[in-house]
């Protein structure tokens, strides 16, 4: 498994996450997927406390337009010893609806606290990431590990973050 921002080039720095970050969404998101257009980030600071950690995160959590990420691989069919593929690979977002978030202020309160204990620590570095989904402007935070330089995300509370199978890369790469 990988992400939007580790696929591509190794990640050597910081910037190489948001570099990967920007190719992926322009060369693997499927044409149905919500355009995403004017890509942008920017060095925020270091995370300075637990409560910083956890308001962030639920400003990604309340403001984000994706409730996730859906793919498919190709299928085939075979008859006898004919085998004929069917469909493609794709990667898109999936939109969120707004009464289904307001339901989930809880759970994402348990996120961010989980996020803040376990997984960001201070020091680690901020990034303030935002594009155009559609019509609308959309920013999100990111945190990126001080020792690897790669984004944390554990727990999927990085929009671009979700897991993703290699091998689905592989297979939009053949057409």
């Amino acid at each position: 498994m990988t992400t939007l921002y580790e696929h591509g080039r190794n990640i050597a720095c910081d910037s190489d996450n948001f570099v990967n970050l920007r190719n992926n969404l322009h060369h693997y998101l499927d044409y149905t997927s919500p355009n995403l257009t004017d890509f942008s980030y920017k060095y925020i600071g270091r995370v300075s406390s637990a409560s910083q950690v956890r308001r962030l995160v639920m400003i990604n959590m309340k403001k984000s337009p994706f409730s996730g990420i859906s793919y498919s691989f190709p299928g085939y069919i075979q008859s006898g010893e004919n085998k004929r593929n069917v469909g493609k690979a794709f990667l898109r977002f999936k939109l969120s609806a707004p009464e289904i978030r307001k339901n989930q202020k809880d759970s994402w309160k348990e996120l961010a606290k989980t996020v803040s204990k376990t997984y960001v620590n201070k020091g680690d570095r901020i990034y303030k990431l935002s594009c155009r989904v559609g019509n609308k402007m959309f920013e999100s935070y990111s945190f990126v590990d001080q020792r690897s330089n790669k984004i944390q995300n554990q727990k999927n509370f990085d929009v671009f973050g979700y897991a993703i199978p290699v091998s689905l890369f592989e297979e939009i790469d053949k057409f």
